[in-house]
C-alpha cells in the first residue's frame, strides 16, 4: 500500500493561500504582515494618535460625552464621533500599508447612526473611502451612510451595530492607502456617526 503525506502549512490553515517563499528571509516577516491588522490604534483609546483629523473634537472618551447623552464606547474608553452638529464637515483618516496580495481588504468594527431627521430626504451623509495615499485620488468609497439608515431610531437606547465591508483594494495593492471616513451635515438637522473597535486585514485572513 502507498501511503501520501499531505503537509499542511500554517498559510493555509489560516485561509492565507499566498505561500512565501521560504528561501527569502524577509518570508516569514511578509507572511505575517499580510493577516495583521493594517490599522493602529483602531478602538482610539490612544485618543487620535496616527489618525488624521479636521476638528479637535472627533475622538471623544466616555467622560467626555454631554450630560444627558448615552453613547459610550464598545470597547475601551474612547471612540469616534462624526457629524454631531449642523452645517459641519468632519474627516477621519489613515494611511496604511496595503500588502502586495491584497486586492481585497475587509474593515470590521461597529457603528451607530442616530438622527433628527430619519425618513427623509437625505441631509446628512457619511462615506468611507479608500484613496491613493500619494495622489489623494479616491479608489473606492465601500459604504455611503446617511441620516435615513439610523440604527437606533426615535428614542430607543443606543446600541451598536456590526460591521463588516469587502473592499476591493486592487487599485491600491502594494501601495499605501488612505482609509478615510468623512461626514457632511446640512444646515437642517443633525445626524450622528460613531464608530470603534476598527480592524482592517486581507479577506483572504480570518
Amino acid at each position: 500500500m502507498t501511503t501520501i503525506r499531505i503537509v499542511l502549512s500554517a498559510s493555509l490553515l489560516l485561509g492565507c493561500t499566498d505561500l512565501p517563499d521560504h528561501d527569502d528571509p524577509r518570508a516569514l516577516e511578509l507572511e505575517e504582515d499580510t493577516c495583521e491588522d493594517l490599522l493602529d490604534n483602531g478602538d482610539f483609546d490612544d485618543g487620535d494618535v496616527v489618525w488624521k483629523v479636521n476638528r479637535d473634537n472627533i475622538i471623544f472618551t466616555n467622560s467626555e460625552v454631554p450630560q444627558g447623552a448615552t453613547m459610550r464606547a464598545d470597547s475601551g474608553t474612547r471612540f469616534a464621533w462624526l457629524g454631531g452638529e449642523t452645517s459641519t464637515t468632519r474627516s477621519l483618516a489613515q494611511d496604511v500599508g496595503v500588502p502586495g496580495s491584497a486586492t481585497r481588504l475587509r474593515l470590521r468594527g461597529r457603528y451607530f447612526v442616530a438622527a433628527e431627521t430619519e425618513t427623509g430626504p437625505v441631509e446628512d451623509t457619511l462615506k468611507i473611502e479608500v484613496a491613493d495615499a500619494a495622489t489623494g485620488a479616491v479608489r473606492v468609497t465601500p459604504l455611503v451612510l446617511n441620516n435615513t439608515m439610523a440604527t437606533v431610531r426615535g428614542d430607543g437606547p443606543f446600541r451598536w451595530t456590526d460591521l463588516d465591508l469587502q473592499i476591493d483594494s486592487s487599485q491600491v495593492a502594494g501601495k499605501r492607502a488612505t482609509l478615510r471616513f468623512i461626514s457632511t451635515n446640512d444646515g437642517q438637522n443633525n445626524t450622528n456617526f460613531l464608530f470603534d473597535s476598527l480592524t482592517l486585514r486581507s479577506s483572504t485572513c480570518p
